[in-house]
């Protein structure tokens, strides 16, 4: 039990050092030209959604993308109607991560590792040019690393009949689960990262499909709440973004889970009927779960 539970908390500590390493160091590349470059990409609506998709995917964080939005916005370098496409196509963009939680990336992830250590021998992390894209790698790497750690460390536990029980008990209590995703997301400020954990879990059977897709609405309404309160100290326009990132996200959070309650309480197949044939285990579908949640 001591080996499992260092694996799973050694796995989560990575894990939280790399989604915390990525953005601050990607941030620090965002320099003026870089969001001049990016004010000038979004002047048409698909090339915004372009950018919002990369964006999500590399910060994995839709509060960080729309925060960036909203500082562009009172700069005076992009009106909210060419940010719009950003803010909402960053919410699909972090589904890369959850999807990619849910494969078998050890080697790649073992060689990438090699590929950063070699760098930082070299005193690439000190290169005023190349440091801040070391650090974002070396966080990409250590984020992947603790999804392997974790999945290695929660597969045992499924063996075990007190957690099979408690899970079976836990299935009951929609509104708990939906508040675990919620109240973690709070803290992490991240939905992406929240759903890859819950979708890592599901893929070793340490949770069911139902379970999985609660956390990850419960993920959405966290993040959404999150933003609300940190955004607090915005007014006028730039405040309009975050009304649309939380409508956003609230929006789609009430229509899944009506959707959800309708097809388990009336047996009408509709979300989890419809991804089930996409994956050979509930990770895999639990991550076309929270691709089609952001696709709403």
């Amino acid at each position: 039990m001591s080996t499992v539970l260092s694996a799973l908390l050694s796995g989560l500590g990575l894990f939280f050092v790399g989604v915390k390493l990525i953005p601050t160091h990607l941030c620090e590349m965002t320099g003026r030209e870089v969001r001049n470059r990016v004010a000038s990409l979004v002047d048409h609506p698909w090339r915004g959604a372009l950018v919002g998709l990369v964006a999500g995917a590399a910060t994995q964080s839709t509060n960080v993308v729309t925060f960036i939005m909203t500082s562009l916005q009172s700069a005076g370098l992009i009106d909210v109607r060419r940010a719009m496409p950003v803010i909402i196509w960053a919410n699909v963009g972090t589904s890369v991560l959850v999807m990619v939680a849910t494969v078998d990336i050890r080697v790649a992830v073992s060689m990438l590792l090699a590929v950063v250590g070699l760098a930082y021998y070299l005193d690439v992390d000190r290169s005023t040019r190349f440091r801040h894209l070391a650090g974002a790698l070396l966080g990409v790497a250590l984020l992947f690393l603790g999804l392997q750690l974790i999945k290695g460390g929660a597969a045992p536990l499924q063996e075990m009949e007190s957690v099979r029980t408690a899970l079976q008990r836990a299935s009951a209590w929609w509104a708990a689960l939906f508040l675990v995703g919620a109240l973690v997301t709070a803290v992490l400020q991240s939905s992406g990262t929240v759903s890859a954990i819950a979708a890592t879990m599901a893929s070793v059977g340490m949770l069911t499909m139902e379970q999985t897709v609660l956390i990850i609405y419960g993920a959405s309404v966290g993040s959404a709440v999150s933003l609300w309160f940190l955004s607090a100290a915005l007014h006028g326009v730039a405040r309009q973004l975050v009304v649309l990132q939380v409508l956003f996200k609230g929006l789609a959070a009430a229509v899944m889970l009506v959707l959800l309650w309708v097809e388990l309480t009336l047996g009408i197949p509709l979300v989890i009927a419809l991804v089930t044939p996409l994956g050979s285990n509930t990770g895999i579908q639990s991550a076309w779960v929270f691709l089609l949640f952001q696709l709403v």
